[in-house]
């Protein structure tokens, strides 16, 4: 990756299911395949269910 890139809030691809939208802000072209980030907007209380990763790591941010 060279350089840098700036996407605001809700910029970017999305997907809406349900009450959730999920923008993709840096995906693996972006980042030389490390990593990719999405901003999720979801309702109060939602959360996934208890899962595993048996391949790649997550990372979680609330406001």
């Amino acid at each position: 990756m060279r350089g840098g890139f700036h996407h605001g809030a809700g910029a970017g691809d999305a997907w809406s299911v349900l009450d959730i939208t999920m923008t993709l802000k840096a995906g693996a072209a972006d980042t030389a395949g490390a990593c990719t980030l999405f901003e999720v907007t979801a309702p109060v209380g939602f959360g996934s269910p208890r899962h595993i990763h048996r391949a790649e790591d997550e990372a979680l941010r609330w406001p």
